[in-house]
């Protein structure tokens, strides 16, 4: 029988509602994830604007949580492999082209991945780092904005580096179907070939209703090919949610559900060719058994309808 896609690992939005789960609720979550196969989980960020999501002494977080300590103590239990996301400001979206902005954003990573490092760094369960400052409209920027951002993602992955060159440095950018492709695939070469990155884990785009399965799997392919001749890994990371509210839909606020279960493996299939690992964004909100009764249906569904064709 032929071996079907699955998911090796997943995406973790922090949130404030997971600083208050009991070590019993991240020990059920993180067994889960093992029967499920899912061996590597990638906490999308530590810290953003005032909030750390672990015990930080710097002077710009006003609240500090110890989610992470919780994380990382369930990851060792179950032999979860980390990558720890970096320190994402909320402004990113209406300042990433300007040189100022990401000056200061780089600096504060600096002393964020120093801190993390000093406390995780030695962590049986850090696998690697995620920048998780996302790209989108790259091919639609200027020579000069495409020039900055490079640099700042350089740089960033350089400082990660700087502790232990053997960790990977990850992204995870996602796209628009209206780009040209070859336009697409010769940006993101370009942006790519001295980065000092490791990995892509492209998203999919399809749960936010960015594009359809088959254009996901058109731009997969393009970007396999950038990744390939810059020295680069791709990934699938694909959304296991619908989403119902918010752009690109209507003017409300961001709103999702747990996706259907067939339109998952159709994901799944269509990217599988291009990729050497899927990941989902994600399990905690969408998947989890430790959610609510969609979420938990979600999980069933994914074990019957995928693991057990393993």
């Amino acid at each position: 029988m032929e071996k079907k896609p699955f998911f090796t690992g997943t995406f973790l939005q922090p949130d404030l509602g997971l600083t208050s789960w009991s070590e019993l609720l991240w020990n059920k979550e993180f067994r889960d994830l093992k029967r499920l196969k899912m061996e590597i989980v990638i906490v999308q960020y530590t810290g953003g604007g005032e909030r750390a999501y672990y015990p930080s002494k710097l002077s710009w977080f006003s609240h500090s949580y110890n989610l992470l300590d919780s994380i990382m103590a369930a990851a060792e239990r179950h032999k979860i492999n980390i990558f720890l996301g970096l320190y994402l400001n909320k402004d990113w979206w209406s300042n990433y082209k300007n040189i100022k902005y990401l000056r200061a954003e780089l600096k504060r990573n600096q002393f964020v991945i120093e801190e993390l490092t000093r406390l995780y760094g030695k962590h049986p369960s850090f696998r690697g780092w995620y920048i998780p400052h996302e790209l989108g409209n790259l091919p639609y920027l200027s020579w000069c904005q495409r020039r900055r951002l490079a640099w700042f993602f350089r740089s960033m992955a350089k400082c990660c580096k700087s502790y232990d060159a053997t960790k990977p440095v990850s992204i995870a950018p996602f796209f628009s179907s209206q780009v040209n492709l070859a336009w697409f695939g010769r940006v993101w070469y370009q942006f790519l070939k001295n980065s000092l990155l490791d990995l892509v884990m492209l998203q999919d785009g399809v749960g936010c209703k960015r594009v359809t399965i088959e254009q996901s799997k058109i731009f997969f392919a393009e970007m396999r090919k950038a990744c390939q001749k810059a020295g680069l890994e791709l990934w699938g990371d694909l959304e296991i949610f619908e989403q119902y509210h918010g752009y690109p839909i209507d003017s409300l606020s961001f709103a999702a559900k747990p996706g259907d279960i067939n339109t998952i493996k159709k994901q799944m299939e269509a990217v599988y060719p291009f990729v050497s690992n899927l990941v989902c964004f994600e399990y905690n909100h969408y998947m989890s058994i430790c959610r609510g009764e969609e979420e938990r249906r979600l999980n069933l569904n994914y074990k019957r309808e995928i693991l057990s064709f393993q």
